[in-house]
């Protein structure tokens, strides 16, 4: 009797759109989990622009100290990202829970975050980029790694449980890009207008103390939750992701496999065409990101914090497209990809007349069609997310177009700003 009744369970569980139950206070974990990633976020965007005032007195602020600063933190996302692909890989969620509350404790030992000694002060006749990274590695570099690597893990952790929504944690990124936008916006319009440098490091030093609570919470929520069930585990390897994210959200390509040209079954495998694909529609908004930045505020008017608002987007665009509900970022998307081949030709006459004034609505223009381009391209991102047991690598692709695509542009620029290519066709 038993035996037919755990049969008849195990069936009902199987089913299509059958929730998963048993994970204790279900609504505590999504708010919990919702909590910490934002804090890491607000945190991590923070510390950026933070750190760079430290450093402004001693290295000045010229495009070198810049670049070199992008470039360190950029690194530094994309390793922690591999951290929590090959550790959760190797060591599963629960046990690698372990390994990471070891991690957010290590930063304690440099902190509180602190203006440089004068020490660390370069030289006026050598290169300060190497300095300049060896201090960021020394000051920030531990605080930095663990927080970054924070949104996908605790995204793992989820994923690992029998909760309802485990089966497609992805909208917990929007936590993630909230928490970047208050951090980037509330720098310059609360921290540094209401605290002094001093200050500004010890408070966010108790932020991070407050993540490590969060960590700490989350991983026994994670330890005390029921492990998902193998029969849902089968479940998601053969049934590619498709509707609202609660049961299941993904792309409709991914769902409909004549649409691809693959069978069901390919359809939910990484292959290293999907692989490249996660690549290069990441790549493109983070290259245009960066080079609408330099050109309104090179070419058009230095405004300063005038960089806020297109990262602003850039990281709005995700908020949007990883929305829990599946049918209104599906309208929005739809509306894009009909708008932007319009908002493409409005931008190329603009510089066919070399229209320059008014220099607000030609900021606007630009600022309009890259975000259109990002909601659309990011759009395609998120619809074709994979199952929840290839999150991390996901992520991992996805900030390896971000890198790339911001490590492009800085090429160009430089390239560009040497003339060469204005001497060699005389």
């Amino acid at each position: 009797m038993s035996a037919e009744l755990s049969a008849q369970g195990n069936e009902e569980i199987g089913k299509k759109g059958a929730p998963r139950k048993g994970t204790p206070g279900g609504a505590s974990m999504m708010i919990l989990f919702s909590a910490t990633i934002f804090v890491s976020a607000a945190l991590l965007f923070l510390i950026e622009p933070m750190f760079a005032k430290f450093v402004l007195p001693s290295f000045g602020g010229t495009p070198a100290v810049w670049t070199g600063s992008m470039m360190f933190f950029q690194a530094a996302l994309l390793t922690s990202y591999l951290y929590v692909h090959a550790t959760t890989t190797w060591l599963g969620a629960r046990k690698q829970a372990v390994l990471h509350l070891v991690l957010v404790l290590l930063p304690l030992l440099v902190l509180p975050v602190a203006v440089p000694a004068d020490e660390w002060a370069p030289s006026s006749e050598g290169n300060p980029i190497f300095l300049l990274l060896g201090l960021l590695a020394v000051a920030i570099g531990l605080p930095f790694f663990a927080i970054s690597a924070t949104n996908p893990l605790i995204q793992r952790w989820l994923a690992d449980t029998d909760h309802p929504a485990a089966r497609d944690p992805y909208f917990l990124y929007r936590a993630s890009n909230l928490g970047s936008v208050i951090g980037l916006l509330g720098y310059p319009l609360v921290v540094e207008r209401e605290l002094t440098l001093a200050n500004q490091g010890l408070w966010w030093s108790v932020g991070y103390g407050l993540l490590i609570v969060l960590v700490f919470a989350s991983a026994v929520m994670l330890w005390r939750s029921t492990p998902a069930t193998a029969v849902a585990e089968r479940e998601e390897e053969a049934e590619p992701l498709a509707g609202d994210p609660i049961s299941g959200g993904g792309s409709s390509q991914t769902a409909d496999p004549a649409l691809e040209g693959f069978s069901r079954e390919e359809a939910g495998r990484l292959t290293l065409v999907r692989r490249l694909r996660w690549i290069g529609l990441t790549f493109v908004p983070s290259s245009l990101m960066l080079g609408v930045t330099a050109f309104i505020t090179t070419d058009i008017t230095p405004i300063p914090l005038l960089w806020v608002i297109p990262l602003s987007l850039y990281l709005f665009s995700f908020v949007v497209v990883f929305s829990p509900s599946q049918r209104m970022p599906d309208l929005i998307h739809k509306a894009m990809v009909g708008f932007m081949p319009l908002m493409m030709a409005l931008l190329v006459i603009t510089v066919l007349i070399e229209l320059r004034n008014p220099y607000w609505l030609l900021i606007g223009l630009h600022l309009l069609g890259f975000f259109v381009v990002a909601m659309v391209l990011h759009g395609e991102v998120a619809r074709d997310r994979p199952a929840a047991r290839h999150l991390t690598e996901f992520y991992l692709w996805v900030a390896v177009g971000g890198v790339s695509g911001g490590c492009s542009t800085r090429w160009w620029h430089r390239w560009r700003s040497t003339r060469w290519w204005s001497t060699r066709w005389r």
